[in-house]
């Protein structure tokens, strides 16, 4: 009896994975695109654009994109700011992260948006909550959301926000705004709460 209850388990597996095969259909290929030295990607979109940032001496950040494979080019920065970093990209091409005044755009970020012109991009700070330092967009829907976080330390904000026309928005209960999907539902942590 225990020999058979030991081989059972097995038989069944078998025959599960006999009957999935089929529908998995092939095996899915892969390409390998290469876009740049020292660049890491964050954030692509439907059409293959992806966004990232490099360092180029090894303690600054710069953030850049590159279109249908090309290499990065790099996204400009606001009057006054030295550095930036890209986490994410929309389908219209729209790209959300962080600039900074000084080579520290890790620690001492403040939230920017890079909107694609004829000639490139324009880019926009956001701002932060009112009373804190810092802040930082994560993430961009196809509607237009622009979600992200603020607080005193740039590294690690408290608040999550909604940058929105007039200013930035306390997301509730201080949740974290980590990304936004196009029906407005908001990933923080382990909950989804909508905007």
């Amino acid at each position: 009896m225990f020999k058979k209850t030991a081989i059972q388990p097995a038989a069944i597996i078998f025959v599960f994975a006999m009957q999935v095969a089929p529908i998995l259909g092939d095996v899915p290929t892969y390409r390998v695109q290469y876009l740049g030295a020292g660049w890491t990607g964050t954030g692509i979109n439907a059409q293959g654009d992806v966004c990232g940032s490099m360092s180029p001496d090894g303690t600054s950040l710069v953030a850049g994109v590159s279109h249908d494979g090309q290499p990065f080019e790099l996204l400009p920065l606001p009057p006054g700011m030295q550095t930036s970093r890209a986490h994410d990209i929309n389908d219209a091409g729209v790209i959300v992260g962080s600039v900074c005044p000084n080579q520290y755009v890790i620690s001492q970020p403040t939230a920017a948006v890079w909107r694609p012109t004829a000639e490139g991009y324009d880019v926009e700070v956001l701002g932060v909550l009112a009373g804190d330092l810092y802040s930082g967009a994560y993430a961009i829907n196809n509607v237009g959301d622009i979600v992200g976080g603020s607080g005193f330390w740039g590294w690690n904000p408290t608040n999550g926000v909604l940058f929105t026309a007039d200013g930035p928005v306390a997301l509730p209960d201080g949740m974290m705004g980590v990304d936004i999907n196009d029906q407005r539902v908001v990933l923080t942590g382990q909950r989804l709460p909508e905007t």
